[in-house]
C-alpha cells in the first residue's frame, strides 16, 4: 500500500483535528519584534480565547518563578548557539489554574542572523499528576501514612545542608519498647494500632515539623528545628516522649506503650554531615533504651546517675 500525495490544506486538516486530541500546540515569536503567533492549542493550554492578541511579557508572567527562568535561558541559548531545547515549564493559566507543558523550540535564520523562534507547547499536566502521585506512594509508609526510609534520607541531607546561622537542627530516633513482646501478646492487629497510634500522635504533637518517618519496624525518625536553642528543643522531644507514650485502647483493652528515644544535634556530628548525624542518635538511641526503657538520651550528654543502666522490658506487665 502506497501513500497518497497530501496537499497543504490536507495536512492542515490533519493537524486541526490531532491537535485538540494531544492538547498541543504550535508558537512562534518573531524575535526583531517579539510577536507571537499561536495555534489554537496553545491559547487553550494558557486559558485565553483563540485568536485573542497576545503579548510577550504578559504571558512570560504566567509563569512560575523557576520555570520562568529555565525558559528564559533555554531560549537565549538557543538563539545564541542555534541548539533546539525541549523543557518541562509549570504555569498558571489566565484564570489561575496550575498546569505543566512541554516546550520545545529552535530557531530559524535569515541573512545569517536569528530571526525568529518557533517550536511545540504540549500540556503534560496530567502527566506530572501522575509522577506525583508514584512519587507519593514511593515515599510513604503504606501503614501509617509517614514517610519512609527512602524520603528520610533524602530530606536529612537536603536540611543539614541547608541550614541557616541561628537555626538548629534536632535528629529523633524514637523506638517502641518491648515491641516484639508486644506483638506475640497481644497480636498483629494490636501492633500495627500501635505504630498508627505513634504516627497520629507524632503529627499531632508535631505539626509543624519538616521530617516524620516511619524507617523500620517499630522505629521513627523526627527532624525539628528551631531558632531557640538546644534546650528548648529538648523540652520540645520530651514532651514528645511522654505523648507518644500514653496507653492505647484496643479491643476494649487498655495497653500500655512506652518509647526510647535517642537525640543528636546537628552541631554534634563532625562537619554536621547528615550520616555521622544518624549514627550519633542512633547511639543515643541505644543509651536511652539500655537505661530499661521510656528515656530519652541526647548523645553526648551524660547519663542520669540515679538510672539503671539494665535490659528490660517495660511491657512486661501488659497481661
Amino acid at each position: 500500500m502506497t501513500s497518497q500525495p497530501r496537499s497543504p490544506e490536507t495536512l492542515m486538516r490533519l493537524y486541526a483535528q490531532a491537535a485538540p486530541l494531544a492538547r498541543f500546540g504550535a508558537w512562534e515569536c518573531d524575535l526583531p519584534t517579539q510577536r507571537l503567533s499561536w495555534t489554537d492549542g496553545v491559547y487553550d493550554l494558557f486559558g485565553i480565547a483563540r485568536g485573542a492578541v497576545v503579548h510577550r511579557p504578559s504571558i512570560v508572567d504566567l509563569y512560575r518563578d523557576a520555570s520562568r527562568r529555565r525558559m528564559e535561558r533555554a531560549r537565549a541559548a538557543c538563539v545564541t548557539t542555534g541548539a533546539p531545547f525541549t523543557i518541562d515549564c509549570e504555569i498558571r493559566t489566565i484564570g489561575g489554574e496550575a498546569r505543566w507543558m512541554r516546550l520545545t523550540g529552535g530557531v530559524a535564520h535569515e541573512h545569517g542572523r536569528s530571526s525568529r523562534l518557533f517550536g511545540s507547547k504540549l500540556d503534560i499536566t496530567h502527566e506530572k499528576t501522575l509522577w506525583r502521585q508514584l512519587e507519593q506512594q514511593l515515599s510513604r509508609d503504606p501503614l501509617t501514612g509517614l514517610s519512609n526510609r527512602r524520603a528520610f534520607d533524602g530530606l536529612l541531607e537536603r536540611l543539614r545542608h541547608g541550614l541557616t546561622d541561628g537555626v538548629e537542627l534536632a535528629l529523633a530516633l524514637i523506638d517502641v519498647d518491648g515491641f516484639a513482646a508486644f506483638n506475640a501478646r497481644h497480636g498483629g492487629g494490636a501492633g500495627d494500632a500501635c505504630l498508627r497510634a505513634i504516627a497520629e500522635r507524632l503529627q499531632r504533637t508535631l505539626p509543624g515539623a519538616p521530617m516524620l518517618a516511619r524507617i523500620g519496624a517499630d522505629e521513627f525518625a523526627v527532624v525539628i528545628v528551631s531558632r531557640l536553642g538546644r534546650r528548648a528543643l529538648r523540652r520540645t522531644l520530651d514532651g514528645v516522649r511522654r505523648a507518644l507514650a500514653q496507653p492505647l485502647e484496643w479491643n476494649g483493652a487498655t495497653l500500655p506503650v512506652s518509647v526510647s528515644t535517642g537525640v543528636a544535634f546537628a552541631g554534634n556530628a563532625p562537619q554536621s554531615e547528615p550520616q555521622a548525624l544518624f549514627v550519633h542518635a542512633d547511639s543515643a538511641l541505644f543509651v536511652a533504651r539500655a537505661q530499661g526503657g521510656g528515656a530519652l538520651q541526647v548523645f553526648g550528654e551524660a547519663l542520669d546517675p540515679l538510672a539503671a543502666i539494665v535490659t528490660a522490658d517495660p511491657l512486661r506487665d501488659t497481661g
